[in-house]
C-alpha cells in the first residue's frame, strides 16, 4: 500500500508539472506572437514608370529652357537646347503633363493628358504648345517700279516676303516670338537695309511693321572744292564717304566664348568656337545689329563699335551687356 500511494503522488505531481510547463509555453508563444505582430512591417517601394518626349514651340523649332512638371506629383524638369525631356521614377497612373515658358503670351499652360505603367517608359513623342503667327506691313515711299527689287526678311528664321506693288508684304507662319524685319533694297539711300522689331503672338497678325523710305535718290556726287591742275584744266574733288567698318577676325568675349567673323560690304555672320552657336547681322557706321541661335536659344541685339585712331575696330559693346574685344 505504502508503495502504491507514492506511486499516486507521484502522478499527480507530475501533472501539476506538466500543466505549468503548457501554461508557460502557451503565454511564451503569444507574446511572441503579439510583439511580433506589433512590430513595424517594411514595404516594398511602389510601382514606378517613365516618361519622355519633345517639346516644340511649332512644327519644327523647339522650346527651349521651357520647364514640365507633373500635376499633383511635385515633379518636374527642363527641356534641353532640342526641345527634350525626361522623367523616371514616376508613380503608376494617368495624370496632366503641364508646359510652362516664354513665348506662350496667353499665360495658358498647355496640358497633356500621359499615363505611366510598371516599369515601362511612356513616350509622348512631340508635343506642340503653340501656333505660328504672321507679320504684315508696307513698304511707304517706293517707286512701283523698284518695289520688284525690295524683300523683306527675317534672316534668322530664312523667311522672306515680296512687296506688291502698292508696297505691302505679308511674313506668314512665324513662330512666336521677338524678330528683326529687314528690309533689302538697292535704290534708296542712305543704307540697303533697314530693320524693324516685331513681336509675334500665336494666331495674330503684327501689323504695321512699316518701312519709311527717303525719296528716291541715284548715286551722287557732291562737288566741294575745284582744286587746279598744272595744265590749267580743273577736277572737282568728291565728298567724303564714310568707309564701312571692318569687323571681320577673332573676337574674345567677356562671357569666355570665341567668335569668328566674316563680312561682307555691310554684312556679317558669325560662328562659335567649341559651340553650334551662328549668328549674323548688317553694320550702319558704328551700330551693329544682329540675330543668333545656339544651345542656349535665339536672340538679337544691337551694338556699338569702338575703333582706334587708325579706324581698326577693337570693341563692340551690345545691349545685352555681352562684350567683343581683340
Amino acid at each position: 500500500m505504502r508503495t502504491k500511494g507514492i506511486t499516486a503522488v507521484s502522478v499527480v505531481q507530475w501533472k501539476h508539472v506538466l500543466f505549468a510547463l503548457v501554461v508557460t509555453l502557451v503565454a511564451f508563444f503569444a507574446t511572441t506572437a503579439e510583439a511580433m505582430m506589433a512590430a513595424p512591417k517594411i514595404s516594398p517601394p511602389p510601382p514606378t514608370g517613365s516618361i519622355l518626349g519633345r517639346i516644340e514651340l511649332v512644327p519644327g523649332v523647339p522650346m527651349r529652357s521651357c520647364n514640365v512638371l507633373l500635376a499633383g506629383l511635385q515633379l518636374s524638369t527642363k527641356c534641353d537646347n532640342e526641345g527634350l525631356f525626361r522623367f523616371d521614377k514616376v508613380p503608376i497612373g494617368v495624370g496632366d503633363l503641364i508646359v510652362t515658358g516664354e513665348w506662350l503670351y496667353d499665360n495658358k499652360s498647355p496640358k497633356f493628358r500621359v499615363g505611366v505603367n510598371k516599369d515601362e517608359i511612356t513616350n509622348m513623342g512631340t508635343l506642340i504648345v503653340s501656333h505660328y503667327g504672321a507679320i504684315h506691313g508696307q513698304v511707304i515711299n517706293a517707286d512701283p517700279e523698284h518695289l520688284a527689287a525690295m524683300v523683306v526678311t527675317i534672316e534668322y528664321l530664312g523667311i522672306a516676303a515680296k512687296p506688291n506693288d502698292k508696297g505691302y508684304y505679308v511674313l506668314d507662319r512665324v513662330p512666336p516670338g521677338d524678330w528683326w524685319v529687314i528690309l533689302h533694297n538697292i535704290w534708296y539711300g542712305p543704307s540697303p537695309t533697314q530693320e524693324k522689331r516685331a513681336i509675334v503672338k500665336p494666331r495674330a497678325t503684327t501689323k504695321k511693321v512699316d518701312f519709311v523710305l527717303n525719296p528716291p535718290v541715284a548715286i551722287q556726287v557732291t562737288p566741294k572744292t575745284s582744286v587746279p591742275l598744272a595744265v590749267g584744266k580743273q577736277v572737282t574733288s568728291l565728298a567724303k564717304v564714310s568707309p564701312i567698318v571692318n569687323i571681320a577676325g577673332q573676337w574674345k568675349s567677356n562671357i569666355g566664348l570665341t567668335y569668328s567673323i566674316t563680312q561682307q560690304q555691310n554684312n556679317f555672320q558669325w560662328t562659335v568656337m567649341n559651340s553650334t552657336e551662328i549668328g549674323n547681322g548688317t553694320i550702319k557706321g558704328d551700330v551693329v545689329t544682329a540675330s543668333w541661335k545656339g544651345p542656349t536659344g535665339i536672340g538679337s541685339s544691337q551694338g556699338k563699335i569702338t575703333v582706334d585712331a587708325k579706324g581698326n575696330a577693337t570693341k563692340i559693346i551690345w545691349n545685352n551687356n555681352l562684350q567683343f574685344y581683340r
